[in-house]
């Protein structure tokens, strides 16, 4: 998971979080606020599979902040449909289009493995072997 509930509670207050979670407003829902993180989380590692080893076992205040957008914007479009509020639509967009820059390598995370050159080709998608390039 790329964000807690307790970064949640700071990006929220657990005033607003309450209300997003519960129909009473009285209590935050940890249930409901696990999903959400769920979902963010998921949603991260589908866009980022093939540029990095996933999950990412970093910690990124990036992937946090992302994260915690996703998750607030989840937990609006559960409580109020589709009425979030523009300020969190916004967010989402934003957290999604970084999403997209670090796919596509536009933007790069810091991560143990920096000096590894990371692909997706596989032994087999060898052009040329060492028998064909003689060895070299």
């Amino acid at each position: 998971m790329y964000c807690t509930i307790d970064d949640l509670k700071n990006a929220l207050t657990e005033d607003i979080l309450a209300r997003l979670t519960d129909e009473n407003g009285a209590e935050i829902n940890t249930t409901r606020v696990n999903k959400a993180i769920e979902f963010a989380s998921t949603l991260i590692d589908a866009h980022l599979e093939g540029s990095y080893p996933t999950p990412i076992n970093i910690n990124s205040p990036l992937l946090t902040g992302i994260a915690v957008t996703l998750a607030t914007f989840r937990l609006y479009l559960d409580s109020c449909g589709d009425d979030a509020p523009d300020s969190v639509s916004t967010a989402y967009t934003e957290a999604l289009n970084l999403l997209v820059k670090l796919q596509n390598g536009e933007l790069n995370l810091k991560t143990q493995r920096q000096n590894e050159t990371l692909t997706n080709k596989t032994p087999c998608d060898k052009l040329f072997s060492r028998r064909f390039l003689g060895g070299l």
